[in-house]
């Protein structure tokens, strides 16, 4: 059972899928991030890449972001992800959308629209290895997508090494839930 642990939509529980890869951010690992953010969701575009159900971008709308895109390629998961924005309510316009494509195509074509994030959470596959690296690499040479002094968090095996650094981004946090790991990075302009 996934739910929304606080905000607007704090207990709502939503719904979910099966497929290869679909594992939901569990409850202790959402909190505790949003916890960590604090009031810096606040107003705050988010990205949500490997979004899955959903559960990480709502909870970020239903703590007071102002815009989120929700990322899943799989068109069953985007259809459950439009499902559950329906806990949140009657929505602002814009507030929510979701693209039904690939994590990995995503930034480009975002960064193309000219569209600017404050706030990335990606969660690609454990299955798949090498997926965390190339999402923060991609992520990492952005030039206009990532908002001055952004934060991207990478969540992915422990067994996994990031980088400390990767194109603007550098590594400001690491912290581990059991097999769970979050590399935490934020924009540093000093690396070009």
């Amino acid at each position: 059972m996934v739910r929304i642990i606080a905000g607007s939509a704090g207990g709502r529980v939503l719904k979910s899928f099966r497929g290869p890869g679909v594992r939901p951010t569990a409850d202790r690992v959402r909190e505790s991030w949003f916890g960590a953010l604090g009031a810096r969701v606040l107003g705050a575009h988010f990205l949500d890449l490997y979004a899955g159900t959903g559960a990480v971008g709502i909870e970020a709308l239903s703590r007071g972001a102002a815009r989120c895109v929700l990322v899943e390629r799989s068109r069953q998961g985007a259809a459950v992800v439009r499902e559950n924005l329906k806990v949140l309510g009657d929505l602002p316009a814009g507030a929510a959308e979701v693209r039904a494509m690939d994590a990995l195509a995503a930034p480009g074509a975002l960064e193309r629209e000219g569209r600017e994030f404050d706030l990335v959470f990606a969660d690609p596959p454990y299955e798949d290895a090498a997926a965390p690296g190339k999402v923060l690499e991609r992520l990492g040479r952005s030039q206009r997508l990532l908002a001055p002094g952004a934060q991207v968090t990478i969540q992915h095996s422990k067994r996994v090494a990031l980088p400390e650094v990767s194109g603007r981004l550098r590594r400001t946090q690491a912290r581990t839930y059991g097999d769970t790991a979050l590399s935490v990075y934020e924009v540093d302009d000093d690396l070009g």
